[in-house]
């Protein structure tokens, strides 16, 4: 009978210390590698332009985005020094020839470089525009951000993180053009508008007024000869011309508010103050809101448009009070400081909303905004702490006031 025992396995001897240690390091390097391989495609294939650069101004590294900026290749780019960043390759010059240099005390880009250097970061927003050596083309850069990579070791190393903001740069200058534009074409219909009212409104004062005068008197005439008849069957005629006469003077003060309404007479003739004293005692009859008015006895000399514009606000500020505010007393403050003009119109009403003066139906508001910046001065609308609305305009003093 045979003898059953336990099968023999065969004996693995253990591998050396020294190669079990050259396994692991392999596979440390391996995976060293993958993550360089890693950090190396983010690096080159970041929207924005990164480069490193040591305590030389030497630039170490470069991405794709800022070789493909400065037009070099990256090998070039470590080929040479990075005097201001962009100096490495003498590619990109300062419109104004500073070149970014390093000798250039007042460059903001070096100098946020160097404060990298002592203190270990720096994330200073900086503009610059660059001009290409290689055309006229412009460019515009940001440096967003400068980062000490080892602060602590003895060669310190910098990472420049930087983007191209010249499609953004020109929006912006085109949004500005257009918004200048826009302000000179609001000027100028507000002139032509000006004109237009002031033209009806004497043509209504001058010429209507004068037909209804003349109309006025044959009406006067025609009544004096039916009195004078004394006969009993011309009584109703009498009465219907003493109607019309009526008429006639109720037309009359129509026409003369209207024409008053358009261009008020009173701020060609005797000046702001006083167009603003008739305003807000019209203001208060009409309305039956109290209105009290402080201001200079003196009418402060102004160009033409500047009265006008200052009334026409005023005006607008007045009409706000009386549809919107629910207000039973307004206050108007009128000064003339040294600096300019300052009109301040405070109700005791509701109270103006936050915000809503930035509204697109806000018309009125963002009329009269408009009319200050015209004048290079400012509105402001805003609620008051007490209950209300205050609405504060000002306007510099210039050299013909």
């Amino acid at each position: 009978m045979k003898r059953i025992g336990k099968k023999k396995t065969a004996v693995t001897a253990p591998k050396p210390r020294r190669a079990r240690r050259n396994t692991g390091r392999k596979r440390m390097e391996e995976a060293l590698q993958r993550s360089q391989a890693e950090l190396k495609a983010i690096y080159d294939h970041a929207p924005i332009m990164m480069c490193v650069v040591d305590e030389e101004r030497r630039v170490l590294f470069a991405n794709r985005a800022f070789a493909e900026f400065a037009g070099v290749s990256q090998a070039a780019l470590r080929a040479g020094h990075a005097c201001g960043v962009f100096g490495c390759v003498n590619a990109l010059t300062h419109p104004r020839g500073c070149g970014f240099s390093s000798n250039c005390a007042d460059c903001a880009l070096r100098l946020a470089i160097e404060e990298t250097f002592m203190t270990g970061s720096s994330h200073r927003k900086i503009e610059r525009r660059l001009t290409l050596e290689r055309g006229s083309l412009r460019r515009d850069v940001v440096l967003l951000g400068a980062t000490a990579l080892i602060p602590a070791a003895e060669q310190s190393r910098l990472l420049l993180c930087l983007v191209d903001i010249t499609a953004r740069k020109q929006a912006e200058d085109e949004l500005l053009a257009s918004r200048e534009q826009l302000q000179a074409l609001t000027v100028h219909l507000q002139t032509v508008r000006e004109e237009e009212r002031t033209r009806i409104a004497r043509a209504i004062h001058d010429e209507l007024g004068q037909e209804l005068t003349g109309l006025k008197m044959d009406l006067r005439w025609l009544e004096h000869g039916l009195e004078d008849l004394r006969d009993p069957r011309v009584i109703p005629l009498l009465e219907k011309t003493m109607a019309a006469t009526d008429l006639v003077d109720t037309t009359i003060r129509t026409v003369q508010r209207i024409a008053a309404d358009l261009r008020p007479a009173v701020l060609d003739k005797l000046g702001l103050v006083a167009a603003v004293r008739r305003e807000a005692s019209q203001f208060q009859q009409h309305s039956g809101i109290a209105c009290r008015l402080t201001g200079p006895d003196l009418d402060p000399k102004l160009p033409e448009p500047t009265a006008i514009a200052c009334f026409r606000i005023f005006q607008e500020a007045m009409t706000n009070v009386s549809r919107h505010a629910a207000a039973t007393a307004v206050e108007v403050d009128f000064q003339t400081p040294p600096d300019g003009l300052v009109l301040e119109v405070r109700d005791n009403g509701k109270g103006i909303s936050t915000g809503l003066a930035e509204k697109a139906e806000s018309l009125g508001l963002l009329g009269m905004q408009e009319r200050a910046r015209a004048l290079g001065g400012e509105v402001m609308v805003k609620p008051r702490a007490e209950g209300g609305t205050v609405v504060r305009l000002w306007i510099p003093k210039t050299g013909e006031t």
